[in-house]
This record gives C-alpha cells, sequence and structure tokens, in this order.
C-alpha cells in the first residue's frame, strides 16, 4: 500500500453491548429433589433486576403452595407463584435465595441457592484499518482476526480473585480452543473465516471451580466490507477529515489533491495490498503515494473526469474495494 496509507493498529476497545451476550441459566439439583431452580438473565450484573424461576416435570408447579424467601425473609408466597423478582447484590456481596414447595400430592420439598455479584465484560478490537482520527470502531470482515479480552469482576468469600490466577476457557463456533485456554489466558484471537454468524465463548472460574460466570458474543461479517473514502487535501488545511470528498465534485480551483482511506482492509504488510488508478476507463501511474492522487485544470479545457481506485489485499481474496468519483472542471 501506499506510504500515506500505512495500516496500523486501531486501539478502539467495545464492550460488546450491541452484540448478543448470554450464557447456560443456572440450574440446580440436589439429591432427593424433582424440580429445578433457575437464574434470569442468566449472568445479571450487580444491582441489576433478576428472576429466579422454578419449573419442574414431575409435578403441576402451578398447582403448588411456593414460599420464596431471601436471606430468610418471606418476600413472596402463594399457589403457583414459581418466580420470584428480586435485585442482584453489589459487586462482591452474596444474597441467599430460598424456595419451599408443598406439591399437590403434599410433597414439602425446598431448595437454596448462594448467589454473588460477580460481572464480566468482554471486550474486542478488530485487525482491520481505521484512520486514526476515526472515532467509530474497527469493523470485523471476511478473513479478517478479531482479538477479544475477558475482563472478570468474579468474587469468593467477598474476596475479588485475581484476574492471572482465573482460569479462562475459550470456545469458538462452541468448540473448546485448548491452546488459548488455561490460567491467566484472558486473550483470544479469532479469524472470520466466511460470511457466516461466528460465537465466541469465555467461561471463567476460580481453580477450585467454586464460582464461575460465562459470556458469549456472535460476531459476523456478512454486513460489512472492505471500503474506500476520498478525502480532499487542502494545501493550506491539509486532508479535510471532517467530510468526505462528494462522488461528483466541481473543480472551481486549479487543482484538486484527492487521498484514498481504506476502510477495514486486514492489518497486513502494505506490499500485500495493489493498487489501480483509472482516468476515464483508462489506467494511470499517480506520480507520489499510492493513496494520493494530484490533478490539474489545463487552461481553457473543460470537460469530465472520472477518477477510479481499485484495492486489492494479494493474499486475501475477499478484501477488495473500489471507488469512483465524478470531476467536473
Amino acid at each position: 500500500m501506499g506510504k500515506n496509507v500505512k495500516l496500523k493498529m486501531a486501539f478502539s476497545l467495545v464492550i460488546l453491548t450491541a452484540l448478543f451476550f448470554f450464557a447456560t441459566p443456572l440450574k440446580t439439583r440436589a439429591l432427593g429433589e424433582n424440580f429445578d431452580l433457575s437464574l434470569f438473565p442468566n449472568y445479571p450484573k450487580p444491582g441489576s433486576a433478576a428472576s429466579a424461576v422454578v419449573s419442574s416435570l414431575n409435578f403441576e408447579v402451578e398447582k403448588s403452595a411456593i414460599i420464596w424467601t431471601v436471606n430468610g425473609k418471606v418476600k413472596r408466597k402463594g399457589t403457583g407463584e414459581k418466580t420470584l423478582n428480586f435485585t442482584m447484590p453489589d459487586f462482591g456481596k452474596t444474597i441467599k435465595i430460598g424456595v419451599e414447595i408443598i406439591t399437590p400430592d403434599k410433597e414439602n420439598i425446598a431448595k437454596s441457592v448462594s448467589i454473588t455479584g460477580n460481572d464480566l465484560d468482554l471486550i474486542w478490537q478488530a485487525d482491520t484499518y481505521i484512520p486514526y482520527w476515526y472515532k467509530a470502531n474497527s469493523l470485523a470482515v471476511v478473513e479478517s482476526f478479531v482479538n477479544f479480552a475477558a475482563i472478570p469482576h468474579l468474587f469468593l468469600n467477598n474476596t475479588l480473585l485475581q484476574r492471572d490466577k482465573l482460569f479462562y476457557e475459550w470456545f469458538f463456533d462452541y468448540e473448546k480452543q485448548s491452546g488459548a485456554s488455561g490460567i491467566g489466558k484472558n486473550s483470544f484471537k479469532a479469524q472470520i473465516k466466511n460470511f457466516d454468524d461466528h460465537t465466541v465463548t469465555v467461561k471463567v472460574s476460580d481453580l477450585g471451580r467454586k464460582t464461575l460466570i460465562e459470556k458469549s458474543a456472535v460476531i459476523s461479517a456478512s454486513k460489512t466490507n472492505p471500503e474506500i473514502i476520498f478525502y480532499e487535501i487542502e494545501p493550506l488545511a491539509g486532508v479535510v477529515f471532517g467530510s468526505s470528498a462528494p462522488s461528483e465534485t466541481n473543480l472551481e480551483s486549479e487543482e484538486i489533491i484527492l487521498k484514498a482511506e481504506p476502510f477495514f482492509f486486514s492489518l497486513d504488510k502494505t506490499s500485500d495490498y495493489s493498487y489501480e488508478w483509472e482516468m476515464n476507463g483508462k489506467k494511470i501511474n499517480p506520480e507520489g503515494e499510492h493513496g494520493t492522487i494530484h490533478l490539474k485544470k489545463n487552461p481553457g479545457i473543460s470537460g469530465t473526469a472520472f477518477i477510479k481506485l481499485s484495492v486489492q489485499n494479494l493474499k486475501k481474496i475477499f478484501q477488495s474495494a473500489e471507488k469512483t468519483i465524478k470531476i467536473n472542471f
């Protein structure tokens, strides 16, 4: 790629809120008990709203007398009251949810579960190019790599566990990545090889597996492709990054300098990219840097020039883009 267009790492870290987070619901079952106690959402954030739900295939929950307690205090009771809404404890704090059930057959069964305010952030950055001034995030495209990092806030016995002493299990499309998993391995790198959705999951636990949390994200390149955007370079102000050059422009001055920015191409070596310029369907070789073209108007001549730039990653066939701009002079 040209000297003026050096691909570099986009440092924007994104908390994955726009993507899909999910985890396996908490279910407990003790010896001799015949119902499940599930927590929804699956791993709620500290201080957020949550629900505990009773379910069973062995008796009719809707016809059972149910008593819910939080830290030993009755919070809800009645026939068929299979759901308890509550607020998650703060970071590191623990509450005890209890449920006692009298089934239609007069069987008395009970269960309790301790819930701690834990959380897990899963952040990512795509190894694709964006200019240093670009405020949005770099996006994943086919054949690009995406870096993931897990930041757990995991407590045991009211103590925040050290992140480098935790065990991390990484999964890509539900297959365990053994080489990326282990103690202190809180990062993972995956390549997006096609246009399908890809699921990345991380499970984090203490070494004794006494506490565990997991989170997943779905990454897709189906709606993102590399693209070229032209910007005008003004003699005194430099590159006008505030707005891109329009697809058609009237040349009012004697010359125009355009700079092409190749968004969302992989951060490969510049030699892995080809730049091809055309003017009115004929190939041209602009002087200077590959990503810049300098056009001058000849006195007394008017007309239209269609300037086209094509960029291709020579090692990744799906990474290519072209852009045409019309200049009236």
